[in-house]
C-alpha cells in the first residue's frame, strides 16, 4: 500500500495510469491489495484526522481518489509506513490478522495548511484461497485504539522483557507460520462467492450564471447581456463526459429609440467534454449542439401627424447552433465542483428581423456531485 500512495502521489504518472491504478488495486488483478470496493479506510488525509477521536470512515476508492486530488504531488517518495506489528491469526467465518503500522505524511495538503503528523494505523488482512494459492488483501485501516488493539501493547511489553527484534521481520514470520497452522487445519473455506457491485455513476448537477458577449454583427446591435441556467455533467470516465444544459441569455439594443430593442434566449444543448492531462488542473474541451428559442422585440416608431402611436413587433424564433467551449472543473471540497467556462453560441438565426445572433458566453456553474 505504500507503494501505491507514493506512486499516486507522483506528478509525473498521468491521471489514466492513476485511475487504473487505483481501479486495479481493489478488483480481481496482479495489482491487487483490497478486499473489494467496499473496504472502509478511516480517512487521514485531511491532517485533522490523525487518531481514533477523529474518524471520518470513507470507501478505499474515495480515499485513493482524495490522495491523487488533495495531497500535494512529490517527485520523490514522500509517505513511509514504519514500526510494523502484527496480532495473532484469528480463525471465524474467515482467517484474518491485524497489522499495527505508523504512518507519517511528509509532504502538505493542497487546501488545508496544517500540518501533517504521524499517525497509528491497524490494517485488518483477510486470508483468501485463490486457485490453490493464499492471498492476503486488506480488508480495512482504521486509526490504532489502545482498547480495541490491546497485541500491540502485549508485543511492546515483550520486547521490553524479552529481545530486540526487527518488526518487519515479526510481521513476516508471523503471516508465514500462522497461515501455515491454518492450512493445515484446513480452517480456511476453499472458496468464498465474490459479491458483484454495480460500479456507481458518476455525474454532477448544479446552477450557472455569467454574461454574453454579442460577437459578428450581432456586436453592432446588442449590448452586454446577462445569463443564467442549469447543468448537468455525466462522467463515462476519467477523460470523458457528456453535458446538458438548459441557458436563459437576454441582451438589450445599443439604443432604446431605435429598433430592434432587446432579445432573450432560451438554449437547449448537449455537448461531448473531453478533459486535458494536465498536472495539479483539470480543464477540458468540448463540443455541443442545441436549440436556441430566440424571442427578439421590436419598436416601431410612431408618426403624431398620423395620430400612429409607438409600437412593439414581437418575433419568435427556433433555431440550431453549435458551442465550442473551454473550461477548468476546480475541487472546491468533497461534494462541490466550481466550473468556470468561456463558450462560442454559433446560433443559424432564421429571424427576419435581426441579421444573425451569435455570442461569446462566460459562464460560471458551481455543481453538487453525486457520488
Amino acid at each position: 500500500m505504500e507503494l501505491l500512495m507514493n506512486t499516486l502521489s507522483n506528478p509525473n504518472i498521468s491521471r489514466y495510469s492513476r485511475d487504473i491504478l487505483i481501479e486495479n488495486s481493489c478488483s480481481p488483478s496482479a495489482n491487487q491489495i483490497f478486499l473489494n470496493e467496499d473496504v472502509i479506510i478511516e480517512d487521514d488525509i485531511d491532517p485533522n484526522n490523525f487518531d481514533y477521536t477523529a474518524v471520518k470512515d470513507v470507501r478505499v476508492v474515495r480515499y485513493l481518489k482524495d490522495l491523487d486530488l488533495f495531497y500535494l504531488k512529490k517527485q520523490e517518495q514522500s509517505i513511509g509506513f514504519t514500526s510494523l506489528i502484527s496480532g495473532e491469526v484469528k480463525n471465524g467465518e474467515y482467517v484474518y490478522i491485524e497489522v499495527y503500522f505508523e504512518s507519517l505524511f511528509n509532504g502538505s495538503h493542497k487546501i488545508l495548511s496544517d500540518k501533517y503528523t504521524v499517525t497509528k494505523r491497524v490494517a485488518t488482512i483477510k486470508a483468501e484461497k485463490q486457485k490453490g494459492i493464499w492471498k492476503m488483501l486488506i480488508a480495512s485501516i482504521v486509526f490504532y485504539s489502545p482498547q480495541k488493539h490491546k497485541f500491540v501493547q502485549q508485543y511492546l511489553d515483550y520486547l521490553n522483557k524479552e529481545i530486540q527484534m526487527d518488526s518487519m521481520q515479526v510481521v513476516i514470520d508471523s503471516l508465514h507460520q500462522n497461515i501455515q497452522i491454518a492450512k493445515e487445519e484446513e480452517a480456511v473455506p476453499e472458496k468464498l462467492e465474490e459479491k458483484k457491485e454495480k460500479k456507481g455513476l458518476k455525474y454532477e448537477l448544479g446552477l450557472k450564471a455569467g454574461i454574453g458577449l454579442p460577437v459578428g454583427k450581432f456586436s453592432n446591435l446588442a449590448k452586454v447581456g446577462l445569463a443564467y441556467g442549469v447543468e448537468g455533467i455525466y462522467y463515462i470516465n476519467s477523460f470523458a463526459a457528456m453535458e446538458a444544459g438548459i441557458t436563459f441569455n437576454s441582451f438589450k439594443g445599443q439604443s432604446e429609440t431605435n429598433a430592434p430593442k432587446k432579445w432573450s434566449s432560451t438554449a437547449y444543448t448537449i455537448s461531448v467534454l473531453y478533459f486535458l492531462d494536465i498536472k495539479n488542473i483539470n480543464p477540458y474541451v468540448s463540443l455541443g449542439i442545441g436549440v436556441y428559442r430566440v424571442k427578439s422585440v421590436f419598436n416601431t416608431p410612431g408618426a403624431p401627424p398620423l395620430n400612429i402611436q409607438p409600437s412593439e413587433i414581437k418575433e419568435i424564433t427556433n433555431n440550431f447552433g453549435f458551442v465550442p467551449k473551454v473550461g477548468n472543473i476546480i475541487a472546491i471540497n468533497e461534494k462541490l465542483n466550481f466550473n468556470p467556462s468561456i463558450s462560442v453560441n454559433n446560433v443559424f438565426y432564421k429571424g427576419e428581423l435581426t441579421d444573425g445572433m451569435s455570442f461569446v458566453s462566460m459562464n460560471f456553474s458551481l455543481n453538487y456531485k453525486f457520488y
